[in-house]
């Protein structure tokens, strides 16, 4: 079974509903290294909605979400994305509209499942050269 959105509108109430059934909501906060806490099994999860949090930035504990394939982090104040990004090799879908981010990681070439990449409302200059390697985008 796969997951097709005709529009922005569909993702945003796609990731409430999940919310809801799944009460993947947390408290803002500001460091993502604070919030590992706050998810029991982490490596199983597939789903992760951490949009509008008042994230500053994702620390290298993403690794432990080996098994996520949608990331949501619309609304933040990210600036930069680890390295590790590319560990998340299942990922779908990533969101990142409306943050802070300058410059992606090479690394983000090495989701090759990902299908829906959105970087709107952001501070970039450039792509890397390596997301062209993101065939099923």
């Amino acid at each position: 079974m796969g997951l097709t959105f005709k529009n922005k509108f569909s993702v945003a109430v796609f990731f409430v509903l999940l919310n809801i059934l799944l009460g993947l909501s947390v408290e803002a906060q500001t460091d993502f290294s604070e919030l590992i806490g706050h998810f029991q099994n982490p490596s199983k999860r597939k789903v992760l909605d951490l949009q509008y949090q008042r994230l500053e930035k994702l620390s290298k504990e993403i690794v432990l979400f080996k098994n996520l394939e949608w990331f949501q982090l619309t609304g933040n104040q990210i600036t930069t994305l680890p390295r590790e990004i590319g560990t998340l090799t299942r990922l779908k879908g990533l969101y990142l509209a409306e943050n802070q981010l300058t410059v992606l990681p090479d690394e983000i070439g090495q989701l090759q499942n990902l299908k829906e990449l959105f970087l709107f409302y952001n501070y970039l200059s450039y792509l890397p050269k390596l997301i062209g390697n993101l065939k099923a985008l």
